[in-house]
């Protein structure tokens, strides 16, 4: 590389790096607007979903937001399934879902002027019917035989204590409206007043004259920081006048924590247990009689009974086989409070070696199994043989509502390549963050997989040319930045984001162009 493009990358590394730095919001006063930038960075929190029925159609729309990295999103429960109340536009059981594995489709919010597409499959994995919240979580990618990424391209929104909100508070709705076209709605007002939605004595929702309409439901309500205090559940029209509710996001956080600790949650295969001959199902195939416990070993489960103790890092279920040959197809699912948690109805192989009791097992690694109402259902051929319930600590008539807890926030890059003739966008570009005290030099000469071990976080453009890095960065320190297409020269920024400790979650990049080789 001659001195000139040294110089040139070196002084476009520090224009670079001055605009990042220039990304810090201030301090907003309570009743203002947010910033652009916090609306902006609101938006690429918001996801579209589209709710599916048993056979994978779609039935409607809603919106989420993305409330943890790992690929987490609140929403209402009317978007995955049936909730307790007058819902006009829902039916079925209170707490029953619409589709049986809880399964939705997800859409990124990456350009306020552009539709989303099906990019994930996502499932309900707890909440609450009564309260109207759901939280859900990406487990597949939407296209058949494509790979999800690890990590998952998203950007987190913060949540804020729906205790702080007052009476004439600034409030912004964000989300999907069905009236409102395909494209992300933004619309704000102010909280009007606060509601008993389920009529228990305590007050767990806002009233505002932001619109919430169909589709909405599900969606963002944020402060005037652009940090979550409600999720946007319907909407009224009286007289001409419009009146919107919002779900206080407190209610919510016992559901995220509970979902939360459910991440390492694994469905293990069968176990040969006792060879005694089994009792008969009702048609003499398939399973039947489950017993739940803490553990199984010389044909006796451990703790047996119908409630199990609160600490539970494993629940063991014992049934009864009967007639299932080898390559048989079957499935299993488990449910938390309702959610299904692990397995499948159908897709599994039976390779078990003849009648008899097996046992399953729902494993959290080293942590607890929350404290809740769990099921086992067993299938074959599709057809469900039989079920049992088990309850692990004390279940909650209501959970309390909590404050939010999470985790500090990291720091998003977004943005766009382009081609530098054209001005068209590169698909398939790599943003390439490089860890701190890492040199270009590092990454040259490294090999394999020993790459990875030096990046920070990845981004790849869609369609598009928009991209979102993964995971997110830690503040207070430096990082170089590499753009790479094939068909283009490389593009190398040297110690060009540095993130303070009030930078913006999300820093979003001028559109960046690469020359055709």
């Amino acid at each position: 590389m001659n001195p000139k493009s040294r110089n040139a990358l070196a002084a476009a590394g520090l224009a670079l790096s001055l605009a990042l730095s220039a990304l810090a919001a201030p301090v907003r006063a309570a009743g203002d607007d947010p910033t652009q930038e916090a609306i902006d960075n609101a938006l690429l929190s918001t996801v579209k979903i589209w709710i599916l029925n048993p056979s994978n159609k779609v039935l409607g729309g809603c919106s989420g937001t993305v409330i943890d990295r790992a690929g987490y999103i609140l929403t209402n429960f009317h978007c995955v399934g049936t909730p307790e109340g007058n819902y006009s536009n829902t039916s079925g059981k209170p707490g029953s879902l619409y589709h049986p594995e809880g399964l939705v489709l997800v859409g990124l919010t990456l350009n306020p002027r552009k539709a989303p597409k099906p990019t994930y499959v996502a499932k309900a994995v707890a909440g609450s019917p009564k309260l109207d919240i759901a939280v859900l979580k990406i487990v597949a990618p939407a296209e058949k035989g494509a790979k999800l990424p690890d990590p998952l391209p998203l950007v987190v929104i913060q949540r804020s204590d729906s205790e702080a909100v007052k009476l004439g508070s600034f409030i912004g709705v964000l989300g999907y409206p069905g009236i409102g076209g395909d494209l992300v709605n933004y619309s704000s007002g102010k909280v009007s007043g606060f509601e008993d939605f389920d009529d228990d004595g305590e007050l767990d929702a806002f009233k505002t004259d932001a619109t919430v309409a169909g589709g909405n439901s599900g969606g963002l309500a944020i402060n005037t920081e652009g940090q979550q205090i409600g999720i946007p559940s319907y909407g009224q029209t009286k007289d001409g006048n419009a009146i919107g509710r919002v779900r206080m996001i407190n209610l919510a956080e016992p559901y995220i924590q509970k979902a939360l600790q459910l991440d390492g949650v694994d469905d293990t295969k069968p176990r040969q247990g006792n060879r005694e001959a089994p009792a008969e199902p009702a048609d003499g195939v398939g399973f039947s009689n489950i017993r739940f416990g803490t553990d199984y070993a010389d044909g006796r489960l451990a703790n047996e009974g119908a409630t199990l103790p609160a600490g539970t890092r494993k629940i063991v279920a014992a049934v009864q086989v009967t007639e299932l040959a080898a390559g048989d197809e079957y499935g299993n699912v488990w449910y938390a409070d309702g959610k299904p948690t692990a397995g499948k109805q159908s897709g599994k192989e039976w390779d078990g070696d003849g009648d008899g009791e097996y046992t399953f097992s729902l494993n959290n690694g080293t942590q607890a199994i929350p404290e809740g109402k769990y099921r086992l259902e067993f299938f074959v051929g599709g057809r469900l043989t039989t079920a049992g319930d088990v309850i692990v600590g004390k279940v909650k008539t209501k959970e309390q509502a909590a404050p939010p807890k999470q985790a500090a926030s990291t720091v998003t890059l977004q943005g766009s390549v382009i081609d530098a003739d054209t001005q068209r966008p590169i698909e398939s570009a790599y943003v390439i963050v490089l860890k701190p005290g890492v040199s270009f030099d590092d990454i040259e000469a490294a090999n394999g997989d020993d790459v990875k071990t030096l990046v920070a976080a990845l981004g790849v453009t869609d369609d598009t040319g928009a991209f979102i890095t993964a995971p997110g960065l830690a503040r207070g320190k430096t990082y170089s930045v590499m753009i790479a297409a094939d068909g283009y020269t490389e593009r190398r920024f040297e110690g060009a984001v540095t993130l303070k400790t009030d930078t913006s979650n999300v820093l979003k990049f001028d559109p960046i162009e690469l020359v055709a080789e």
